[in-house]
């Protein structure tokens, strides 16, 4: 399908963010200790098979934004615009605003991010056969990275990337694809997201070292007269120490050095507080952070860039345009993905919703009919759920830490 087509099929399409009415909602369980045994009984239930549904809030202690919590994306910025569908398809310049700003933002956070506790939890629960399967929305690959590492810590950042990248894991739907890969439009060739990385830094000037490090960023398109340290936001964290693709490290934001260089977002004043360093995982969200990385995986960038100027590598196999391979606002699902996350739906009598407010008409969609079925939902999430209440009701509804509950039940 080539571009021309493309547009055209966008311009069809219905276009809108989805906008998210706070619902009234009452947990049957609220402290950690209750809400665990809740769940312990929902899921051990006899003669029952269980899927899993995740959103956003299960990566959150990982260090990565979410969209409707405390310090989501919409919550510190209800005027955020992510790009739709058929803006990066038709629009040059929106296109190259928007691989410049994911460029730095996979650099500074999403390449670093590792799975926590509760991904842990849930590959363990996967592997034990205590549930049918996992669907998530999240594209950033932390359920593959826990599933294909065994749940071990994998040092290495291209390692990392690499597995994230993979194809398709068994009993693993990503719904809404994934930040570690791209393809093209119009011949739909796949390649890394990492050699993607290293060919915009190349056709740029730009330097991967200095992005991690969030020192000024130099070559094309930056106005470096006027770009600064604090200009580059600092998604990693300050006392990590960063082994770079040439071997050489940094110490981003020049603070003491740490051997975790896994959880994004943390400033000198709540990384004690909330890094474990034993068990790479985030405490408790920090007070009063303001999110720097959106949700979509971009960063909001306080620096003057000429976009225009900026150059996008083309396919390397037909020269067409290259795009993430994660759903955009105003793009549908894969139908194979779909299809898929159906299948695992059918075969299953029960679903737990964890860290996400449905507020996506694909997932929302999914539970609604789940439920139409006769079938037992519970959920697991800070804040209100689209349509319940209305459209379904939860067996179990949770309030409550995600990682410390799921790690306090018994299976």
């Amino acid at each position: 399908m080539n571009i021309a087509t493309l547009e055209l099929v966008s311009s069809i399409m219905k276009l809108r963010i989805p906008k998210f009415e706070n619902t009234p909602y009452t947990p049957t369980h609220t402290d950690v200790a209750s809400a665990a045994k809740a769940l312990s009984r929902f899921l051990t239930a006899k003669n029952t098979k269980t899927a899993i549904l995740t959103g956003a809030g299960i990566s959150t202690a990982s260090g990565l934004p979410d969209y409707r919590g405390p310090t989501g994306t919409y919550t510190t910025n209800p005027n955020h615009q992510p790009t739709l569908y058929h803006e990066f398809v038709s629009d040059e310049h929106k296109r190259k605003r928007y691989w410049s700003r994911a460029w730095i933002g996979y650099e500074q956070a999403l390449k670093w991010a590792r799975p926590n506790v509760a991904h842990e939890v849930l590959t363990g629960w996967l592997r034990g056969g205590h549930i049918s399967g996992l669907i998530t929305q999240n594209v950033d690959g932390l359920h593959k990275l826990s599933q294909v590492s065994g749940g071990d810590i994998v040092d290495n950042v291209n390692v990392s990337a690499d597995l994230r990248a993979g194809r398709e894991v068994p009993a693993l739907v990503e719904l809404h694809g994934s930040a570690y890969r791209v393809h093209c439009l119009s011949c739909g060739d796949q390649t890394s997201r990492e050699d993607f990385q290293d060919r915009m830094a190349k056709d740029n000037g730009w330097s991967k070292d200095d992005a991690v490090a969030g020192t000024a960023m130099t070559g094309r398109g930056f106005t470096t007269d006027k770009t600064t340290e604090s200009d580059l936001a600092q998604f990693v964290d300050p006392g990590t120490r960063v082994e770079t693709n040439t071997g050489a490290t940094v110490t981003p934001g020049g603070s003491p050095t740490s051997s975790n260089p896994f959880l994004a977002s943390l400033d000198d004043s709540t990384s004690k507080s909330r890094l474990d360093i034993s068990g790479n995982k985030l405490n408790e969200a920090a007070p009063g952070r303001q999110q720097q990385l959106n949700a979509d995986g971009d960063a909001e960038l306080d620096v003057e860039i000429d976009y225009d100027r900026v150059a996008i590598p083309p396919c390397l196999n037909c020269g067409g345009v290259l795009k993430p391979s994660i759903v955009f606002f105003g793009e549908s699902v894969p139908e194979a993905d779909r299809a898929r996350a159906r299948d695992l739906l059918e075969s299953s009598d029960q679903l737990l919703v964890i860290g996400t407010s449905l507020s996506t008409f694909s997932a929302f969609d999914l539970v609604r009919q789940f439920y139409k079925q006769g079938k037992k939902v519970a959920v697991l999430n800070k804040g209100g759920v689209r349509g319940e209440g209305k459209d379904w009701e939860a067996d179990v509804r949770l309030d409550g830490d995600i990682g410390g509950v799921l790690e306090k039940v018994k299976m």
